[in-house]
C-alpha cells in the first residue's frame, strides 16, 4: 500500500517479514489481506517498528481485539488465571443474551 500519486517511499507493511525491521519487543505478521507485513507489539509498544514506548493503564477492546501475554513458565504443569471484565461508561454492555 503506497501513499501519494508518485511517491517512491516504501512503507513498512508492503514489505515481507523477510525485509521487515521489528524490534525486538515485537515479531513480524504477514498481512495476507492487504499484502505486505506488519510488526505484532508486545504489550507497551507502539509504533510501526514497535520501538516507541507506551502507556496501557487499562487495556480496551473493540471489534475483533484480542491481548497477548508471555509465555508462561511451567505452565504445562499447572496455573490459574483471573480475569476482570468491565463496561467502558456505566451503561456499558459486556454480554446480552436473548432466550431465543
Amino acid at each position: 500500500m503506497r501513499t501519494g500519486g508518485t511517491s517512491s517511499a516504501t512503507r513498512l507493511f508492503d514489505l515481507s517479514c523477510d525485509e521487515t525491521i521489528c524490534s525486538a519487543d515485537s515479531f513480524c505478521v504477514n498481512d495476507y489481506d492487504q499484502g505486505g507485513s506488519r510488526c505484532h507489539c508486545n504489550l507497551g509498544k507502539g509504533g510501526e517498528t514497535c520501538a516507541e514506548d507506551i502507556i496501557i493503564q487499562y487495556p480496551q477492546f473493540s471489534g475483533y481485539s484480542y491481548i497477548t501475554f508471555e509465555p508462561l513458565k511451567n505452565s504445562y504443569q499447572t496455573f490459574q488465571i483471573t480475569l476482570e471484565f468491565r463496561a467502558e461508561s456505566e451503561d456499558g454492555l459486556l454480554l446480552y443474551c436473548g432466550e431465543n
